[in-house]
């Protein structure tokens, strides 16, 4: 499997992971939702656990390339980037006034 988000199994697993999470109480538009973020994820967190186990699983992991350590780099620098430079914003000063983007900001309404 390359790319798990393409994949038939993709589509099952979703099935399963909006009906559970609509047994627990989610309205079925957020459970698309939080399933839609999960198998999106998936392919990443699949490469992670083959970069764990190839030395132990040759064959696995000369399936699936051995370039997936650097596409993990990647995935790293993106996130670091993400929590230093993005994630920050919303505490800082909007423009020149004394409130933040956080004080200000108004959710959108949960129609579900």
């Amino acid at each position: 499997m390359v790319s798990f988000y393409d994949s038939p199994l993709r589509e099952k697993f979703d099935q399963i992971l909006i009906e559970r999470f609509k047994e627990s109480g989610l309205a079925e538009n957020k459970a698309k939702i939080v399933a839609e973020k999960i198998s999106r994820n998936t392919h990443r967190y699949m490469k992670e656990a083959v970069v764990e186990v190839k030395d132990n699983a040759k064959k696995l992991a000369g399936i699936y390339g051995y370039g997936w350590q650097r596409d993990l780099e990647i995935y790293g620098s993106i996130d670091k980037y993400l929590e230093k430079n993005i994630a920050t914003k919303p505490d800082e000063e909007v423009f020149d006034e004394k409130f933040t983007f956080r004080q200000i900001y108004v959710p959108l309404l949960d129609n579900s």
